[in-house]
């Protein structure tokens, strides 16, 4: 999933896309400056992956991008903040 993202000056926190309710679905949004992804697994089991601590989002204007893909042996997942134009 990616994100070309503006964020006001200032910084900002909220919803960038979401897809699903209660009982299953994903959300990517900012928290606290720090991209974060969360995944509900049909409301058994919630996952939630946090972007790098050094990704500073208080910028104007970044792309984020988050991969996931699981295996049956292990789970692949990365973060990717570019900021600028």
């Amino acid at each position: 999933m990616t994100a070309e993202v503006e964020v006001p000056q200032g910084g900002g926190d909220g919803l960038i896309a979401t897809l699903g309710g209660r009982f299953g679905g994903y959300g990517l949004y900012l928290l606290k400056g720090k991209p974060v992804f969360t995944y509900n697994f049909v409301d058994l089991v919630r996952f939630r992956w946090e972007g790098p601590a050094g990704a500073d989002t208080r910028q104007a204007y970044h792309r984020i991008r988050f991969h996931l893909r699981w295996t049956r042996r292990r789970q692949e997942r990365y973060w990717c903040v570019e900021s600028g134009r």
